[in-house]
C-alpha cells in the first residue's frame, strides 16, 4: 500500500479581513468523514492525522477571507466498511444507507481517480452528489501529488455552496477558486462571488 502522503500549502486569501471591535460569531459544523480504502489499525491513526490536519489547514483559509462568522470545523470519523466502492460515484448509493453519526456534511475519501462516464479521468478530482447536497467525495486521493488538497477541499465546497464553475474563458484568464482546474494550481483566487455563497450557505449553522 502506498505512503500516505498529502502535500498542504497554505493559500493566502485574495481579500484582508477588516479589523473588528467584537469577534465573529462562530458556526460550528459537523463533517462526517469516510475513506474507502483499507488500512491496518496501526495505520488509521495516521490516516486520521494527515485528514484532521487537511481540516485544520481548511478552517484557518477560510476563517482569514472576510465571511461573516468564523468557522469551527468538528470531524467525526465514520468506520470503514469492507463493502464500499473503491470506483468512482457508486460509492454514494452504498453510502448513504450506512450506520454513521449525524452531520452537516459528509466527506468521503477514495484512493483510485474518478472516472466519469465518458471513460474520462479526473486527476485530482472531486464531485458533489447529485442525489444529496450534503455529500462530497475526494478521488485519487494517493497519488494526486500535483494537487494541493486543501484547494480541493475548498472548490468543492463552493460546489456544496451552489457555485457552478466558471466558463473557461474567466478561467483562462484567473484562476479562481470555483473553476475547474484550481487543484492543480498553487496559487488561486477567492472571489466576492464564493464568499457570498459561503455565507449564504453558512446562514442556517448560525446559532439564534
Amino acid at each position: 500500500m502506498p505512503n500516505f502522503i498529502v502535500v498542504l500549502l497554505l493559500l493566502a486569501a485574495s481579500v484582508a479581513k477588516p479589523s473588528l471591535a467584537e469577534p465573529l460569531p462562530s458556526v460550528q459544523i459537523r463533517i462526517g468523514v469516510y475513506h474507502t480504502f483499507k488500512v491496518s489499525s496501526s495505520q488509521q491513526k495516521y490516516v486520521n492525522a494527515e485528514i484532521a490536519d487537511l481540516f485544520e489547514r481548511t478552517e484557518e483559509i477560510l476563517n482569514s477571507l472576510p465571511i461573516a462568522n468564523q468557522l469551527d470545523l468538528q470531524i467525526q470519523f465514520i468506520k470503514w466498511h469492507p463493502n464500499t466502492s473503491t470506483k468512482s460515484r457508486p460509492i454514494f448509493n452504498e453510502f448513504a444507507p450506512m450506520d454513521k453519526p449525524p452531520a452537516d456534511l459528509y466527506i468521503i475519501f477514495i484512493e483510485p481517480p474518478l472516472y466519469w462516464s465518458g471513460g474520462n479521468m479526473a486527476n485530482p478530482s472531486g464531485a458533489v452528489s447529485i442525489m444529496s447536497g450534503n455529500m462530497m467525495i475526494f478521488g485519487d486521493f494517493y497519488y494526486a501529488t500535483r494537487a494541493d488538497k486543501t484547494t480541493l477541499l475548498l472548490h468543492e465546497l463552493g460546489h456544496i455552496a451552489g457555485l457552478d464553475h466558471p466558463s473557461d474563458e474567466i478561467c483562462s484568464g484567473e484562476m479562481q477558486i470555483t473553476c475547474g482546474d484550481a487543484a492543480m494550481y498553487p496559487e488561486v483566487l477567492f472571489t466576492g462571488q464564493y464568499i457570498e455563497a459561503l455565507d449564504k450557505y453558512l446562514e442556517k449553522f448560525v446559532q439564534k
